[in-house]
């Protein structure tokens, strides 16, 4: 088997990355939608409370209340937009400063062992490495993101591929060196 892949490392891959190692349930999709749709609620309703209760506060003269549930909802607000921020605008941020920005990715699987070839203005390497190097990967509806640590992965577009049948043999490859380390999102 030798199967070749080119990836050029993108805004869209690196943001679709960025945002998938930053989620909390990473096997589901839905699961994180309902996570973020919950956690949004529940600092609205946090928001409600306290602002009825701040008002109840100023009605009855009670200073010190007023004061703490205008806090509590500086702070509720400020996790929000900090939410907001981590999922919108962080990605990107980091994707403009990367050294990696528009490097392109040459990636080869083989029986035994895969390499990675990472060409730029600012990078070049060139790396051989097995297959027991990874700890997990994840398969999404674009990408294939190979974990060689907690924090660090080898991000394969699809489209890179030449071909579905491509696609097919290196998810088999991965699946069965990988068992239920290896991850398909939906």
């Amino acid at each position: 088997m030798e199967i070749k892949n080119t990836t050029l490392a993108e805004e869209k891959i690196f943001v679709n990355f960025q945002r998938f190692s930053a989620r909390l349930f990473k096997k589901s999709s839905t699961a994180n939608l309902i996570f973020n749709i919950f956690l949004a609620a529940l600092i609205a309703f946090a928001v409600f409370v306290s602002a009825v209760a701040m008002v109840l506060a100023i009605v009855t003269g009670d200073t010190n209340s007023v004061i703490t549930f205008a806090l509590a909802i500086f702070f509720m607000l400020l996790l929000s937009a900090f939410r907001v921020y981590q999922n919108l605008f962080l990605p990107k941020i980091l994707y403009k400063k990367s050294p990696l920005k528009g490097s392109v990715h040459y990636y080869v699987f083989r029986d035994e062992e895969f390499s990675v070839e990472v060409k730029s203005d600012k990078i070049e390497t060139n790396e051989n490495l097995k297959y027991s190097s990874l700890i997990k990967a994840y398969e999404t509806q674009g990408e294939m993101f190979l974990f060689i640590s907690p924090y660090q992965a080898m991000v394969i577009s699809k489209y890179g591929f030449s071909s579905e049948n491509d696609i097919k043999a290196v998810r088999e490859k991965l699946s069965s060196l990988l068992g239920n380390k290896y991850i398909t999102v939906k």
